[in-house]
């Protein structure tokens, strides 16, 4: 590997490490309690985009349309937009919760399932939530998915 290339994956790894460029790994349901996490697969599984910060696209990271499944820790929100540039259609959710199929489930009565494009990502300085709130009507989706 060449000087620049080490250097340069030497800068985006420093840039990952401090939360300022967002990343793509491998995760685990203990790594829910910190950010925002949206995944690959349905329940939890394959690569995830942890959200510690808003993203504008996700073209760059090669995790356009690829969500199949959300997970919201108290003291965050996290607006889901179905195209780049927070365009089309929004599903907010604030903590805590999660959404394990985002196509089975239909949160807010659509497929939301390999459709997200960009995000927003807010950190409440207190976390005031007291019980998910995922959706906007009737019962939410935190009973729906618990069969209450």
């Amino acid at each position: 590997m060449s000087k620049r290339c080490m250097a340069l994956v030497a800068a985006l790894a420093c840039l990952v490490s401090t939360g300022i460029a967002p990343r793509a790994e491998i995760c685990s349901m203990d790594d829910v309690a910190e950010v925002p996490i949206l995944w690959v697969h349905d329940t939890f599984r394959g690569s995830c985009l942890q959200l510690w910060r808003s993203i504008p696209g996700f073209k760059s990271l090669d995790f356009n349309d690829e969500a199949s499944s959300v997970t919201v820790p108290r003291g965050w929100t996290v607006i889901l937009y179905e195209h780049t540039g927070y365009e089309g259609r929004t599903l907010t959710l604030t903590g805590p919760g999660d959404i394990s199929d985002l196509k089975r489930d239909r949160p807010n009565g659509q497929n939301w399932g390999d459709t997200i494009s960009s995000v927003k990502v807010f950190k409440h300085k207190r976390a005031h939530v007291t019980s998910p709130s995922f959706s906007t009507s009737g019962r939410s989706l935190y009973a729906r998915l618990r069969g209450f």
